[in-house]
């Protein structure tokens, strides 16, 4: 027994917000420049669905190899919050998905699983009217695997007849970690992606359960 439910990735899912948090990267550590912004970015477009913090954490350990204290931490990720949040609630909305989640919403429950902030998420669905569609939103933390199991485990959800839907290799693992079925959401930074997974969409225009 037990429901049945439709995660929701929400960058590159339900909004076209990949390009736009790439360019805020690209902005935030634009004085680096050549080889280290290079870097950096092949690391923001190969880790989609990571929390900020988490990928702050790593650029400065693993590439700037420079500290990051706490501080200097949150005034990265308050300054990151501020490049891109009107650009968010303008952001281009993934084809055909709302539709998709009104016709199905009767039949399965469904979760926006992000690695957005939570406060960030919530404020950035209730800005385009679309609080009433999920019956949670859940941002981050914790990251997406343990987020997942929380929601299976505290909604009686049936993650054999569940899906998520991602655009990252993070959704994936995620999905894999708690046995409910993926489908990937086609961008230009899941190139590699592509070809280990069974199921991709361009978008929701077509796609039925």
């Amino acid at each position: 027994m037990g429901n049945k439910a439709l995660f929701f990735d929400f960058d590159g899912v339900i909004i076209d917000a990949v390009p736009i948090k790439n360019d805020a990267v690209r902005e935030l550590f634009a004085e680096y420049e050549g080889r280290i912004l290079n870097k950096i970015m092949e690391y923001q477009k190969n880790t989609g669905g990571i929390s900020r913090y988490e990928k702050f954490r790593y650029i400065y350990a693993n590439i700037l190899i420079e500290p990051l204290p706490d501080y200097k931490l949150e005034k990265l990720a308050g300054k990151f919050s501020s490049i891109i949040k009107e650009k968010l609630i303008k952001a281009a909305v993934i084809p055909g998905v709302i539709d998709f989640i009104f016709k199905y919403k009767k039949r399965y429950k469904t979760y926006i699983v992000s690695g957005t902030p939570q406060h960030e998420l919530e404020k950035l669905v209730e800005a385009r009217g679309w609080s009433s569609l999920f019956n949670k939103i859940c941002g981050s933390p914790p990251g997406k695997s343990l987020l997942l199991q929380e929601l299976i485990d505290s909604e009686g959800i049936a993650p054999y007849k569940s899906i998520l839907f991602g655009d990252a290799i993070v959704d994936m693992n995620a999905a894999n970690d708690n046995d409910v079925s993926f489908v990937l959401v086609d961008s230009q930074d899941n190139a590699e992606l592509k070809q280990v997974c069974p199921i991709i969409i361009a978008d929701f225009i077509n796609f039925e359960l």
